[in-house]
């Protein structure tokens, strides 16, 4: 016998099927309540998560054949089901477009027309409007509970230029937009978040955006990134993090140098274990003493912003680090090239298509819950109907993050 729910107003009186409503290969059932003779009059209702009406098929939460009326639920005034929602939620996490999500969410319900050859691919819309407003309603909701909320001790940072073709730039590109990136020691994404630009104000909101701070922070040596560290947490000696200078970018930075002044071999070669312990860099620099190149003397007497050992040069920094070098921590951000490189590879060839910063943002915030293993389309479908119970079986509303006319909040 087909399962019939109880009336939300009158739990105690008789429910009959009452038909279905909905587009067609989308129809929901309808029920009535039927009270007692004398005591009022029927009245129709569904669901508070309307279910498809379905012939056959199997629930995978609850491994049994599906009733007539037992199909998928989904929110009120939704097309799509929740597990079709979620499954575009998960796509769009492992790297897919908009548009390709949209596509697979419409063939998945069947809102597709047939393929062409036999063989072939059933055609779909590849409008993505769907897509953008099932992040902009539910994506906060998945979040939530998968975003960490305070800094851990040690915080990689880093950040991953996205460029577009500009006849203005003599290089011939700009920099559109950046993604901000800070990961534990880990390898665990902690946030990830787009910017127009890396002022030191940028990285303070950034670093602002979660609870506590970090003991230390492993950077490169970018000067907007410090200073908003500064701006962030102050810099005042055992108050604010100890900023650790990525050993691979110092090293990187020296091979350039040397390489554009045609500096010798045994000097270049002394370098790629100059950062391995405190006496591999003593021998680099009596190296330098022999072979002189005056821009590397220039750049190991450049002063440098180190506010927790107080003044001193590019080469006492280096000294200080090596000498307080541990295995217990990280002297690198490579931990964070793997996932730069997933996420340069996925939003690369649509990177010019993100102008707005709060889905965008959104977006990446799927894409970390991807990186750190938390994405489960049977679990977000969960999520989805819980929230939705809680606000009578509705959503919130969709079309309110949007940029004003003539403005874009990415670039």
């Amino acid at each position: 016998m087909m399962r019939r729910p109880r009336c939300p107003e009158h739990p105690h009186n008789k429910v009959w099927f009452d038909g279905t409503y909905g587009s067609p290969g989308r129809r929901r059932q309808r029920y009535k309540c039927v009270p007692p003779p004398g005591e009022g009059r029927p009245h129709v209702f569904t669901e508070p998560l309307p279910r498809l009406r379905v012939h056959g098929g199997d629930c995978p939460e609850c491994e049994r054949a599906y009733g007539g009326n037992e199909g998928p639920p989904s929110v009120r005034h939704f097309t799509y089901t929740a597990r079709e929602v979620a499954g575009a939620l998960t796509s769009v996490g492992r790297g897919s477009s908009y548009s390709y999500a949209a596509v697979e969410a419409r063939i998945t319900a069947k809102r597709a027309l047939p393929a062409f050859h036999p063989q072939g691919r059933p055609r779909a819309s590849r409008d993505s409007a769907i897509v953008e407003d099932w992040i902009e309603v539910f994506a906060p909701v998945l979040l939530e509970a998968r975003l960490p909320s305070e800094w851990p001790e040690v915080l990689l940072l880093d950040d991953l230029p996205f460029r577009v073709r500009s006849r203005w730039s003599k290089s011939g590109s700009i920099v559109a937009w950046r993604v901000f990136g800070a990961v534990a020691a880990d390898g665990s994404v902690f946030r990830l978040e787009g910017y127009p630009d890396k002022t030191p104000a940028s990285w303070e909101r950034f670093l602002v955006a979660l609870d506590g701070r970090p003991q230390l922070i492993v950077s490169d040596n970018e000067s907007g990134m410090l200073k908003g560290i500064e701006l962030a947490w102050g810099k005042r000696p055992y108050e604010s993090p100890v900023v650790w200078l990525c050993h691979w970018h110092l090293r990187f930075a020296l091979a350039k140098l040397l390489h554009r002044y045609g500096a010798p071999a045994p000097l270049r070669l002394a370098l790629e274990r100059a950062f391995q312990k405190r006496s591999d860099w003593e021998r680099f620099l009596r190296f330098s003493t022999r072979y002189r190149v005056p821009a590397l003397q220039r750049w190991l007497d450049q002063p440098d912003p180190c506010w927790w050992v107080g003044q001193c040069t590019r080469r006492e920094r280096v000294e200080w680090q090596l000498e307080n070098r541990s295995g217990t921590y990280p002297t690198t951000i490579g931990a964070m090239e793997g996932k730069f490189t997933w996420l340069r590879d996925q939003v690369d060839q649509r990177k010019f298509a993100f102008r707005n910063r709060p889905r965008t943002n959104l977006m990446l915030g799927l894409m970390q819950a991807h990186l750190n293993h938390l994405d489960n389309a049977q679990e977000y479908a969960q999520e989805i109907r819980r929230h939705a119970l809680s606000l009578g079986g509705r959503s919130l509303p969709r079309g309110l993050i949007t940029d004003p006319s003539g403005y874009r909040s990415l670039w």
